[in-house]
């Protein structure tokens, strides 16, 4: 029946869409009699996720103009999509369609509302929209509230981004691990010393202190105070942890670098290369600063 034929399409499509084969979804797509909220969906977002937003836009715009009304994945999708691409205009519209549709109070739209606004610049946009959304006195919605820190970090308004943190400390959220890696991020962009410490010592109580993504904030933001021996504590318990990667070496790395502990920056570059880990641009401008303060470029 036609229900069937439905599902089958939709799994067809979605298939192809996960698999990257946009040529082969886009082909099952249009011999599809019928299509659904899903099916459309799946298309918006295969075009998203590969980079293609106009396309996306375009299959979005189809799709209201067959009388199918979006729904949150597909603003979601739209949105990161647009977030990526720096498409402000057309990522307002859609913004403004979601508002209009009432689904800017789902956790995870709107949470996509403030990283678009947010990631495009427009920081009171961004704000406006997470002081809109309800309920965000909960876990399940850390994430909104680390969207909007991110912005304020991203933009140079660390003093802000503390200030939002502290609220959601106030408010009783709980940060995970990548709440508390750009709350840490805030810290080192403001030099707050005392409140970065405490935070280090509130990550070892929510058992972060091994986490990589916690760990090279840490690491980062130790070595920018020039605390190296600081950091390199923190990048010792990843090593046991067994955690650390590449933005881990690299932030050790730049940390010697910048107090001119060349030796012992070259000597963790042997090992990264050691342990197999890829260096990064990064790492070579770090290592390049650390032998310019020893002469060794001259030599």
């Amino acid at each position: 029946g036609e229900e069937q034929d439905l599902m089958v399409g939709n799994s067809l499509v979605n298939m192809y869409a996960k698999c990257r084969s946009l040529a082969d979804a886009i082909a099952i797509f249009d011999r599809m009699k019928n299509r659904s909220v899903f099916s459309w969906t799946i298309m918006v977002t295969a075009f998203a996720q590969n980079g293609q937003l106009q396309r996306a836009i375009q299959c979005y715009r189809q799709m209201c103009c067959d009388g199918v009304d979006p729904n949150a994945v597909t603003f979601v999708a739209l949105l990161a999509a647009c977030s990526s691409g720096g498409e402000l205009a057309a990522g307002r519209k859609i913004a403004a369609r979601v508002e209009a549709s009432g689904l800017d109070s789902d956790l995870i739209v709107g949470s996509a509302i403030v990283n678009f606004y947010g990631k495009c610049g427009r920081l009171d946009e961004a704000r406006e929209a997470f002081d809109r959304m309800p309920a965000k006195n909960n876990n399940v919605d850390v994430v909104s509230w680390t969207n909007m820190i991110a912005a304020y970090v991203q933009h140079g308004q660390s003093s802000s981004a503390l200030l939002l943190a502290k609220k959601m400390d106030l408010e009783g959220v709980k940060p995970d691990e990548i709440a508390m890696s750009t709350i840490l991020g805030a810290c080192t962009a403001h030099q707050a010393t005392s409140l970065g410490r405490e935070l280090h010592r509130r990550a070892r109580e929510l058992g972060y202190a091994s986490n990589t993504i916690v760990g090279n904030a840490l690491v980062f933001m130790y070595g920018s105070w020039g605390r190296v021996d600081d950091a390199a504590r923190v990048f010792q318990e990843l090593k046991n942890a067994n955690s650390p990667d590449s933005n881990t070496f690299t932030a050790m790395i730049a940390g010697y670098a910048r107090q001119g502990r060349t030796l012992q920056a070259l000597s963790l570059y042997n090992e990264m290369n050691l342990h197999g880990v890829e260096p990064r641009d990064a790492t070579f401008t770090s290592i390049f600063q650390a032998c310019s303060h020893a002469g060794f470029l001259a030599k």
